[in-house]
């Protein structure tokens, strides 16, 4: 696999600011979201596998907030987040 792959790159970006999101909801420090940071930008491109969530719906449900249409991939999809969910509520599957 390509080390500059854009698809990667992207990845390591939305580590960086799931970070910064947990640091201004005071979840972590910021010096965890600078070691988050470093972590992130040196990983080894052998790090990132592609994995499957398995949620149930009913699990979910009370930690799901509906993305606002600005913020969604495509006008037409419906999509929530689900802050905060913890990972016993979920299964993941390794796909690589």
């Amino acid at each position: 696999m390509d080390g500059h792959s854009e698809r990667i790159k992207l990845n390591r970006l939305g580590i960086v600011r799931g970070a910064e999101i947990m640091k201004k909801r005071k979840i972590i420090t910021g010096a965890q979201r600078n070691q988050i940071e470093l972590i992130a930008e040196e990983a080894p491109i052998a790090l990132f596998k592609p994995f499957l969530c398995v949620i149930p719906t009913a699990t979910v449900r009370p930690y799901c907030t509906e993305v606002d249409i600005s913020d969604r991939a495509s006008l037409l999809s419906q999509e929530y987040i689900a802050a905060d969910l913890p990972t016993s509520a979920f299964d993941i599957i390794s796909l690589g």
